[in-house]
C-alpha cells in the first residue's frame, strides 16, 4: 500500500513537472550517437551530458527518446556498478546518473553493449550475480564532474580509451 501511494503520487508530481519543461536543444552529437543504433553492431559508444549542477541534463537524457518509459534510471553516485536487475525490455536507454569515469572503465563490457550476456554483480561466490543482455541499449552518463574525474584518471590509456569509446 505504502509503494502505491507514492507511486500515485509520483505520477503526479511528474506530470505536473512536465508542464514546465522547456523544449530541448539539439545536439550533433547526439544524432550521431543515436545514429549508430541504426545497424548491429558488436558494440556501441557511450554518450556522457556533462555540465554545471542544475542546468536539466538528466531531464533532457530522460527525454531523448521521446518516451520517458523507455529510459532505465540508475543513480550511480558512489556504486561500483550500476544494478540493473530490473530493467525490461521496454528499455531502450540505460541513464547512468552520476557515473564516474572509473566506474565506466571498470565496466567496459556492459557499456559498449555487446551481442553477449554480460555478468553483474559478481563477488568471490557469485551468489548474487546475474547477467543481462544490452546490445542495442544506449548507455547515457550525466555527470556534471566527467570532465575533472576524466583528468584525475592515472592511467593514459583509460583517458585514451573512454575519449575514443564516447560522445562528449
Amino acid at each position: 500500500e505504502e509503494r502505491e501511494f507514492f507511486e500515485r503520487k509520483r505520477h503526479i508530481v511528474k506530470a505536473a513537472l512536465k508542464a514546465n519543461v522547456r523544449e530541448f536543444v539539439e545536439f550533433p552529437a547526439l544524432k550521431e550517437f543515436q545514429g549508430q543504433f541504426l545497424a548491429l553492431r558488436s558494440r556501441y559508444k557511450f554518450l556522457v551530458v556533462t555540465g554545471a549542477s542544475q542546468t536539466g541534463k538528466t531531464v533532457w537524457a530522460f527525454n531523448i527518446t521521446g518516451n520517458q518509459d523507455e529510459v532505465f534510471y540508475v543513480n550511480c553516485a558512489q556504486c561500483p556498478e550500476p544494478d540493473l536487475r530490473s530493467m525490461t525490455r521496454h528499455h531502450k536507454v540505460v541513464l547512468l546518473d552520476e557515473a564516474s569515469p572509473s566506474m565506466i572503465i571498470n565496466q567496459k563490457l556492459l557499456i559498449q553493449g555487446p551481442p553477449d550476456w554480460v555478468k553483474l554483480g559478481c563477488s568471490t561466490t557469485n551468489c548474487h550475480a546475474y547477467e543481462v543482455f544490452v546490445s542495442g541499449i544506449q548507455f547515457v552518463i550525466c555527470s556534471n564532474k566527467w570532465i575533472s574525474e576524466l583528468a584525475n584518471l592515472r592511467q593514459v590509456e583509460d583517458r585514451e580509451w573512454l575519449a575514443d569509446n564516447s560522445f562528449v
